[in-house]
């Protein structure tokens, strides 16, 4: 097989579109992807009940419909970057990941998945849902990415101040006033409790 990539994914109900030319529903809700990879022409899909689903016969464009039916982000991604599809098809899958998140009700998961497409989304899809005052740190995340990436725009530094403000933390407050480096917000446990949930499906 071609390139291939560690998924970890949630395979729920099937993963497969189409074999030997009819939709088959193939693997369990409990199964999770630990490998995709691409020949070419069809996407392997191995899970962790050891079952090789192929993804085949449907363009590119059919197949990520089909998993996001499925809920299938983190694999929808993989089958994105196997497949060499442009930056932008990537991001928008990264965008539609934070917004089912953000539907459950997972607004740490979803401000993780959002952070992902900064340059590429424009700020506002995201902040305008955070400015609730229960989201308030989800929203003081996604905005010191923001500088910290150097996208913000003065109205999003006046939002991050405010934010600091209401939330009490003086010191972030003055160590960005001195023009200091930010630290994510929850510090370095959060930043990898995230890393390490961007590779989990969802269902």
């Amino acid at each position: 097989a071609g390139a291939g990539a560690g998924a970890g994914g949630d395979v729920s109900e099937a993963v497969t579109l189409a074999m030997q030319g009819k939709d088959a529903a193939v693997g369990r809700p409990s199964d999770r992807a630990l490998f995709v990879a691409s020949d070419g022409t069809s996407v392997y899909v191995v899970t962790s009940s050891h079952t090789v689903l192929r993804l085949t016969e449907k363009d590119l464009a059919t197949k990520l419909s089909f998993l996001y039916h499925k809920n299938l982000y983190q694999v929808a991604v993989q089958l994105a970057y196997s497949s060499d599809m442009d930056v932008a098809t990537v991001m928008d899958i990264f965008r539609k990941y934070g917004d089912h998140l953000y539907l459950k009700g997972d607004f740490d998961g979803a401000i993780a998945q959002y952070k992902r497409t900064i340059g590429h989304v424009e700020p506002s899809y995201v902040i305008r849902r955070f400015l609730d005052a229960q989201r308030i740190r989800n929203l003081t995340s996604y905005l010191e990415e923001l500088h910290s990436q150097n996208h913000a725009s003065r109205d999003h530094t006046t939002l991050l101040l405010n934010c600091y403000t209401k939330l009490k933390e003086r010191a972030k407050l003055r160590r960005f006033i001195r023009g200091q480096p930010l630290e994510p917000e929850g510090g370095a446990a959060a930043a990898a409790a995230a890393g390490s949930g961007s590779g989990s499906g969802s269902g």
